[in-house]
């Protein structure tokens, strides 16, 4: 085989392995989006938005978001999900094919927790890192984005 063959079959395999971690998202109600944009609490509940911006590294790469262990949304470039959860301790995991990015955090009644979701190279396919960010920046990540369905 020759060098340019073998480079072609490499550079192949590569992309099929990148490419194995995109997985089809659905977009959510645009009314919907429009409400949560406003960004009014909810008494009795915490809000919880999840969101990513348009950084191209990592672009095909869908990343899983799930809290406690059940799944929430698939977050694409600028989209964001939202969840609703009762006041107390969880777990915000962000799932790639090759790295779960895990976030321990607790919340309060009425309280609104932003986190966002970005992609880092990894071993063999890209890795999604998930972090809380100040209200101010999440708002602002999430005004740039679409609502991604929720899992159900």
């Amino acid at each position: 085989m020759s060098a340019k063959m073998n480079f072609t079959t490499q550079l192949a395999l590569l992309a099929t392995v990148l490419l194995s971690g995109c997985v089809s998202i659905q977009m959510g109600d645009p009314a919907k989006a429009v409400e949560l944009k406003k960004f009014q609490a909810k008494e009795g509940v915490a809000q919880i938005y999840v969101c990513r911006n348009g950084n191209l590294l990592g672009g095909a790469i869908r990343v899983r978001i799930e809290i406690d262990r059940k799944p929430q949304a698939t977050i694409a470039m600028n989209t964001f999900s939202y969840t609703e959860l009762q006041p107390g301790k969880h777990v915000i995991v962000a799932k790639t094919p090759e790295h779960d990015s895990v976030m321990d955090f607790t919340v309060a009644a009425g309280q609104q927790r932003y986190f966002q979701t970005w992609v880092v190279p990894g071993v063999f396919a890209a890795r999604g890192v998930i972090d809380e960010i100040k209200a101010a920046d999440g708002r602002a990540c999430i005004n740039n984005g679409d609502l991604v369905e929720a899992v159900k």
